[in-house]
C-alpha cells in the first residue's frame, strides 16, 4: 500500500474541551462589632479581594463615614421627631449611599444595562426624600 493511501485512511477526531466560565459574583456584607480588629478586615480585603492597601483602607473609611453619618444624622426617633429632621437625615444617608460606587459597579457587572443600574440605585434603593 502506498503511503498516501495510508495517510488517506487517517481519520483525526476532534474533542472539545470544556473551559470553565468564572464563578458567579457574591455581595460581600462585613458587620461591624466590637471584637474584630480593622487590620483583620483589612488583610480579607487584600487577600482574598485582591484589593490593594488603599483600596482596602478607602473600603473601611467610606464604612466608617457612612456609619458616623447615619449615628449623627438621623435622630433616635421616638414619634416626636419632625418630619423635616428625619426627611434631611435620610436625604443626606441617601445622598452618601449613592456615591458609593460598589452597588452599580457589581450591577453592571452582571451585565444589567447601565441606565436602569443608575436609575435604580437613585430612585429606588437609596431614593431622597421630596
Amino acid at each position: 500500500m502506498p503511503k498516501s493511501d495510508t495517510l488517506e485512511k487517517i481519520r483525526t477526531d476532534t474533542k472539545e474541551v470544556f473551559k470553565p466560565e468564572e464563578p458567579a459574583k457574591y455581595d460581600v456584607i462585613f458587620l461591624n462589632d466590637d471584637i474584630t480588629p480593622m487590620e483583620f478586615v483589612i488583610r480579607i480585603l487584600k487577600q482574598i479581594f485582591n484589593k490593594t492597601q488603599e483600596e482596602a483602607v478607602q473600603i473601611i473609611d467610606l464604612a466608617i463615614n457612612n456609619l458616623k453619618v447615619w449615628f449623627e444624622s438621623v435622630p433616635e426617633y421616638d414619634g416626636n421627631a419632625s418630619s423635616e429632621i428625619t426627611g434631611g437625615a435620610q436625604n443626606y444617608y441617601c445622598h452618601n449611599q449613592q456615591q458609593n460606587p460598589h452597588t452599580p459597579r457589581v450591577m453592571k457587572s452582571l451585565g444589567l444595562n447601565e441606565a436602569d443600574v443608575e436609575k435604580f440605585c437613585t430612585d429606588m434603593l437609596f431614593p431622597k426624600l421630596a
